[in-house]
């Protein structure tokens, strides 16, 4: 009896060790920009010169995004900011995340999704 107790007490430790390790640095981390719907879940983002930005399309709440630097779904040219694949963009489906390259300039960018022109501009500030 003893030795089933502690059997169960070492696995329900194992398990809840196992869930802790399955964190989401996507989700939490402090360069996170999620995206919901039609949109981003903030306006504007601050981080260090050397700092990357990551992208969560919400796996309950996203759709289909295609990111490029510049404005209102326009892609722009914007020197000093990191290649989101040129013209194309980068594409984020339901659930999907992507990280940029390092962002090595300091100065005010622009992300915006070619999918939704009107509602997703971010602006991203460097520092």
């Amino acid at each position: 009896m003893k030795k089933a107790f502690l059997l169960l007490a070492s696995l329900a430790l194992c398990l809840l060790v196992i869930a802790c390790a399955q964190d989401n640095s996507a989700v939490r981390g402090p360069n996170t920009v999620r995206m919901l719907g039609a949109s981003f879940a903030v306006a504007s983002i601050t981080i260090h010169k050397g700092e990357t930005i990551t992208f969560v399309d919400d796996s309950n709440e996203g759709s289909l995004h295609i990111l490029v630097i510049g404005k209102d779904g326009q892609p722009i040219s914007e020197k000093g900011a990191p290649d989101f694949g040129g013209l194309a963009g980068e594409r984020l489906d339901v659930g999907d995340s992507w990280t940029t390259p390092p962002w090595n300039t300091a100065g005010t960018f622009y992300v915006t999704c070619t999918a939704h022109p009107t509602t997703m501009t971010l602006t991203v500030i460097v520092i």
